[in-house]
């Protein structure tokens, strides 16, 4: 047996040596020894504890990610993930300068499978910063709507107030925390519970791994109230300056939306009357008025939809006194009996005085004021002296009397 094994030894040597050579080849061709990148592998803090003192809590500044580079065969690096990989920031080791080495590992494989080449010279940076707790008021964010001719009304939460707890530098970038509360066509009060949404002062959504929430669960209650239509009415008060008076009133907008019980809003007109006092005003006023204070001084238990204030606008005039003459062409006889005719006789005055605020008084022309005499129950081939009578707009009046001597006749005559 060892003359055989010995025989052509030398051969038998290269041989093997051949084939290990050969599979060596084929093994680096086929599944070759490469290099890797991974980014953004999370960093797991241990012994936190030993950095914290009183009233002060570690914050990262820098490090709470890493990236590595790995070597190995293809075939395992292809398998690899963010998940595969371990970075520990171990705080018992973090040096004078307030920084932790990271050290990183893959469990999974052996150092001969997988080599980090790059990374294990990582560090985690952080702060002592001071430990602190401010209390928030919940912000409702209603979304979807509540039945037709219903609306959500201002939802009760319970408890009403969350407290927010971690580093003074990440609980200052805090803006609101929210409820999201969904709404699927109500029509009745119903009961919701949400977990609270931080913002940040650029209003996006914070993450709260590093803050600590006193409720993560929250009871709302919404009302569900009736909604009416009701327009709106700018009633002019108090005592006007003499000789003076209002000639327009303007409000916007002129009808508003509001909610409450069914019994409520039934007491409210669909005319809301909205008074403003005028006393001793003159020109044009201008005001806002917020209207759910107004209404809620005389309807508590109802409320405008939306934030509702209402631009009104009053103008106030001064009266003035114009003169508009009167030919005679012009007037217009009524009630004259068939086959007659009236002709004026005389007219003393061939003017009329009309007083009113300038805006009305430039509006007015002799035809608008159609002047006419009226001659019914009047005797014929008699002077009778009438009452010139014109048809005033509002806001003017006639200063004294005209009068006009007049006869009926035949016209046959």
């Amino acid at each position: 047996m060892k003359q055989i094994l010995m025989k052509n030894f030398g051969l038998k040597l290269i041989s093997l040596l051949l084939a290990i050579i050969s599979w060596i080849v084929i093994i680096n061709i086929q599944d070759p020894v490469e290099k890797e990148k991974f980014t953004d592998i999370p960093v797991q803090i241990i012994n936190e504890e030993m950095v914290q003192e009183k009233d002060k809590i570690p914050v990262t500044i820098e490090g709470d990610t890493v990236d590595v580079v790995v070597e190995g065969r293809r075939s395992i690096l292809d398998n690899l993930s963010q998940t595969d990989f371990k970075a520990i920031a171990d705080f018992s080791k973090m040096s004078f300068m307030d920084a932790v080495p990271i050290e990183i590992s893959l469990p999974n494989y052996s150092e001969e499978e997988v080599s980090v080449i790059r990374g294990n010279d990582q560090v985690l940076k952080l702060i002592l910063d001071d430990y602190v707790t401010k209390s928030f008021n919940f912000e409702i964010r209603m979304q979807g709507e509540a039945a037709e001719g219903y609306i959500a009304g201002d939802a009760i939460v319970s408890p009403n107030v969350i407290q927010i707890s971690g580093a003074a530098t990440v609980v200052s970038k805090v803006k609101e925390v929210v409820l999201d509360i969904v709404l699927k066509e109500e029509y009745s009060d119903f009961v919701a519970v949400a977990s609270p949404k931080v913002y940040d002062m650029n209003g996006d959504l914070m993450d709260t791994s590093e803050l600590e929430l006193s409720v993560d669960k929250v009871t709302v209650n919404v009302p569900i109230l009736h909604t009416k239509t009701v327009k709106l009415k700018v009633v002019p008060t108090g005592t006007l300056l003499e000789n003076h008076e209002v000639i327009e009133t303007l409000i916007a907008p002129e009808t508003i939306m509001i909610a409450g019980g069914q019994a409520d809003l039934a007491k409210i007109s669909q005319i809301y009357r909205l008074e403003v006092d005028v006393t001793g005003l003159s020109g044009r006023i201008e005001r806002n008025i917020a209207i759910e204070k107004v209404l809620q001084e005389k309807s508590p238990n109802v409320q405008v939809v939306g934030d509702v204030s209402a631009a009104v606008t009053i103008d106030i005039q001064p009266y003035e006194t114009w003169n508009y003459a009167v030919p005679e062409d012009i007037i217009r006889f009524i009630n004259v009996p068939d086959g007659c005719e009236v002709e004026i006789v005389s007219m003393k005055q061939s003017e009329v005085s009309i007083t009113g605020p300038q805006s009305r008084l430039q509006e007015i022309t002799i035809e608008t004021l159609y002047p006419y005499i009226n001659v019914e129950n009047r005797s014929k081939e008699t002077i009778h002296r009438i009452k010139l009578q014109l048809r005033l707009p509002s806001n003017a009046k006639q200063v004294g009397e005209v009068y006009v001597d007049v006869m009926i006749k035949n016209i046959n005559q």
